[in-house]
């Protein structure tokens, strides 16, 4: 708990532990804790109430048992992936993708037949466990104080917004153009980069001029400069500074997320291209294109959230997000990059090991749908690492491990 609070920089004014001057651990309990907390207050009828919608009871399941519903065996998959393969240290060749492919659908068969039996009826938390909200009936949600509220300590009221200090914010650099935006003014909205026919880069946001740039030569690569800060926490490392190079003359928008996403924000921008081509946009104009790539990249942020969620229950750890920055762009083709997450893993064990696999396939599932994702929304191929891996197991490449990167390096022969 200690360590999933400090990765979500969740300030912890005191700890207790069943032993005096331990901290919770192998060797003593957790027995209590306080966190500074944020909240609402509301006057109703001149009497001041106080609402906690991070509060709230839940169901716990525990799932089922995956490896007998599928019958997986790690071993015996391993062994048959390997067969035929050259394994070295540095690289594998050969890699058997028939069997790879073959041991999947049996597994996909062997679980769908067994959900049909045992859970017809079965949400996703059924089958991987997981947390269900305990709906509220009846009784007054009105309270004059929170019954967990330390109430010796000075509450601090924001009578207008939250401070900016307390908000991560972007700011992005491309020829000349330097914005700095904080989430809230950001998450929701349609933040992309176009040209004019002077070939100026225009900042526009949901359509509205944020700045004009230098002009430069349509074709040529430059680098967008993006600096995520988070200002509320207390240690820097989830800062980022991070550049992407895109070619003069497309349309580009600058997708973010900041925490945990569902499918709610594709269905607002699927909205956004009806009502642009419902209004005559061309499908070249910013509206419709800005809307249809932000429709591209909250997919993959909503799809790479919900992998994660599924991750998380498999290994009993706990993926927080900070941001997701990146490209969704159009020029001949469109794409979908968004290099800048940062995320932790906490294991629900203090499991270290479970920790570095949740972050592996984390990194695995965020890189496929970096293709399948373009793939759903424009009906055209697209490429990303795992692709180009599963390319090179096609085609007897060798696989290397470039031990200097998160992802493999794909080497084509001569």
């Amino acid at each position: 708990m200690i360590n999933l609070l400090s990765q979500g920089q969740v300030p912890i004014t005191s700890v207790t532990a069943t032993a005096a001057g331990s901290c919770p651990g192998p060797t003593a309990a957790l027995v209590s804790l306080k966190i500074d907390h944020v909240w609402v207050k509301a006057t109703i009828g001149g009497t001041a109430y106080y609402f906690d919608p991070s509060y709230k009871p839940h169901t716990l399941k525990t799932g089922i048992n995956l490896a007998t519903a599928t019958g997986y065996s790690a071993a015996s998959y391993l062994a048959a992936a390997k067969t035929g393969a050259t394994v070295t240290a540095d690289y594998v060749q050969g890699i058997n993708r028939a069997n790879i492919r073959n041991n999947l659908t049996t597994y996909a068969t062997n679980l769908t037949n067994y959900l049909r039996t045992n859970l017809p009826a079965g949400v996703l938390a059924d089958v991987v466990g997981g947390m269900t909200i305990t709906p509220h009936s009846g009784g007054n949600l009105r309270q004059t104080v929170l019954p967990y509220q330390d109430t010796t300590v000075a509450l601090t009221e924001w009578t207008a917004d939250v401070p900016a200090n307390y908000r991560p914010s972007l700011r992005i650099q491309y020829q000349g153009i330097d914005k700095t935006y904080t989430s809230d003014a950001l998450y929701g909205k349609r933040l992309t980069i176009t040209y004019n026919a002077s070939n100026q880069p225009l900042l526009l946001l949901d359509g509205v001029s944020q700045g004009t740039g230098t002009a430069i030569s349509p074709g040529t690569n430059a680098n967008v400069s993006f600096t995520v800060t988070h200002g509320a926490y207390a240690s820097s490392y989830a800062n980022q500074s991070f550049t992407q190079s895109i070619k003069a003359g497309g349309t580009f928008l600058i997708g973010n997320g900041w925490g945990p996403a569902g499918r709610g924000l594709v269905e607002r921008y699927r909205t956004q291209v009806d009502e642009a081509r419902a209004a005559g946009g061309a499908d070249t104009s910013e509206a419709v294109l800005g809307a249809t790539l932000a429709v591209l990249s909250a997919t993959w942020i909503a799809q790479v959230n919900q992998a994660d969620t599924i991750n998380d229950r498999l290994a009993k750890t706990n993926t927080l997000f900070h941001h997701q920055i990146g490209i969704a762009g159009y020029n001949t083709a469109p794409y979908v990059d968004l290099p800048g997450n940062m995320l932790s893993v906490v294991s629900e064990n203090a499991d270290t090991a479970k920790e570095a696999a949740a972050f592996y396939s984390a990194a695995t599932h965020a890189s496929i749908f970096e293709s399948t994702a373009v793939q759903q929304i424009a009906g055209v191929s697209a490429v990303s690492t795992v692709k180009l891996i599963d390319i090179a197991a096609t085609n007897n490449d060798r696989i290397y491990d470039a031990k200097s990167s998160n992802y493999a390096t794909v080497v084509q022969p001569n």
